[in-house]
This record gives structure tokens, C-alpha cells and sequence, in this order.
């Protein structure tokens, strides 16, 4: 995690470079206030929180759930970071119905994405006063997802879809350790289509997905 007074945008960070490069005078007096040692900027973010949205509902088939997801950003290049998130949803509430001789899973649906995304305007924000950080910011995203749902008797994952999409959003910094993040994303998924005597075929179709996710971080 970066303060706020050694965080760089990456237009400033690639014009100091080429300065330092074309000038051996400035190369000799670099100013420690505006470069940031590559070693700072490739701390990994981790986040642990809270997340809502259309493909992580509260409730749903099988009652009341919380999802809940872990994930790791990391820097890979000015403005540029890679996301990796895992979530789950929590069944919360009763699971036995012994009249229907059903029993709710405790964990009603998985889901694993990964993700390339830019992080833009820092510039801007920065001539403005907003906060500037190598994970904060307005940001588009291109990313990957794949969905699980427990199996009918619970011992095995049954696999959903898979989608990838485009996503646009803004994480802000809460405090010391909160992070907000909203979006909005849009793209191609594969759901299973039952048809009435009981088969599935899997079709390509648009996905749609808008979202909050609150965290904390280290």
C-alpha cells in the first residue's frame, strides 16, 4: 500500500523515466518524492469482504446466503494490475425441511475470476486533489469468470457457466484498511438451457452484472 504523497500516476512516472534517461544530470539527482522504488509498487493488495451483486445474489433457490471473497490484486506496470478473486456463498439460516426431505447446502455457489485491469485519468485526478494510488481509481477490466453449484446430494460441485467480459468501475480507499469497489460489467457467458423432457444444451449469450464489493485489506 502505497501513501499518498510517493504514489505516482503512470503518465508522470513514464515522463520522469525518459527524462532520467535523455539526462545524466538528472539521472545523477533523481527526486525521491516523485519516483517510487519498484520494490513499493509491486506490493500485492489482499482483500477480504463482502460482495453483492447479480451473480452473487443474497437470496436465491436455496434461502438467505452471504457471499464472501478473498482476492489478490497486483501491480504489473504502472496503472496496470492483475486481479485474482475466489468468492463463496454462505448459506444463512435453516437448511433442514425434514416434510420435503430436502436439506440446504451450507455452501450454495463458488465462483473463481481473474482479471487484467487499467486503472485511468490518473493524471487528471491527481492536477484535481483526488486520491492516486496504483490501486485506486476509476478502472476498466477485462476478465475472466467460472461459476460452481453443489451437486443434488451435496458431496461434489455441479459446473454452471464461464464468462468473459469487459468491466468498468471505481475502488476507492475507506479509511486505513476498507476499499470500495463498484462496477459495472458486460460480456459473453455459456449457461445450460433445460429443455421441458429434462436436457441441457449450453448456449453462448449475453451477460450482464453490476455490483458492490466492501472489503479490507493488507
Amino acid at each position: 500500500m502505497l501513501p499518498d504523497s510517493v504514489a505516482a500516476p503512470a503518465g508522470l512516472i513514464a515522463l520522469v523515466l525518459l527524462l532520467l534517461a535523455a539526462s545524466p544530470a538528472l539521472a545523477q539527482a533523481p527526486d525521491s518524492a516523485t519516483i517510487v522504488p519498484p520494490a513499493a509498487r509491486a506490493r500485492p493488495l489482499f482483500k477480504v469482504g463482502l460482495i453483492v451483486g447479480s451473480e452473487h445474489a443474497l437470496s436465491g433457490y436455496h434461502g438467505f446466503s452471504v457471499p464472501v471473497f478473498a482476492g489478490l490484486e497486483q501491480l504489473l506496470a504502472p496503472g496496470w494490475t492483475l486481479t485474482l478473486n475466489g468468492t463463496s456463498s454462505w448459506h444463512v439460516g435453516r437448511r433442514t425441511f425434514p416434510g420435503l426431505g430436502y436439506q440446504a447446502p451450507l455452501v450454495t455457489q463458488l465462483s473463481f475470476d481473474a482479471g487484467i485491469r487499467h486503472y485511468y485519468h490518473q493524471a487528471r485526478r491527481q492536477e484535481r486533489g483526488y486520491r492516486t494510488g496504483p490501486y485506486e481509481g476509476p478502472y476498466v477490466d477485462l476478465q475472466t469468470r467460472t461459476i460452481f453449484s453443489p451437486a443434488a446430494r451435496q458431496t461434489q460441485l455441479n459446473y454452471q457457466y464461464s464468462s468473459v467480459g469487459l468491466v468498468w468501475g471505481v475502488q476507492r480507499r475507506l479509511g486505513g484498511r476498507g476499499l470500495l469497489d463498484a462496477y459495472l460489467s458486460g460480456g459473453l457467458a455459456n449457461p445450460a438451457i433445460f429443455r421441458y423432457e429434462g436436457s441441457a444444451q449450453r448456449r453462448l449469450g449475453l451477460s450482464l452484472e453490476a455490483g458492490v464489493k466492501l472489503s479490507l485489506t493488507r
